[in-house]
């Protein structure tokens, strides 16, 4: 679900959201507009406010947020 969804869902403002996240509002429209992408750092936050995963709020870090096996050992 897109982060500007469950901003709408939950009933929160960008403001709101920004504050409890500790983010300006221009950056979580930022976010929202695609226009930027988070730190894993924020990602995680948002993920954690809103109860789902850092994957599905931002797919583009399927991969970066899962460790992979070295081969070889």
């Amino acid at each position: 679900m897109a982060l500007k969804e469950l901003r709408i869902k939950n009933k929160l403002t960008l403001r709101e959201l920004a504050e409890h996240i500790g983010v300006t509002l221009a950056y979580i429209s930022q976010l929202e507009k695609e226009q930027k992408t988070p730190s894993l750092k924020v990602a995680f936050k948002l993920a954690n406010f809103f109860g789902v995963s850092v994957e599905e709020l931002f797919p583009q870090f399927k991969d970066s947020t899962k460790k992979e096996t070295p081969t070889g050992v």
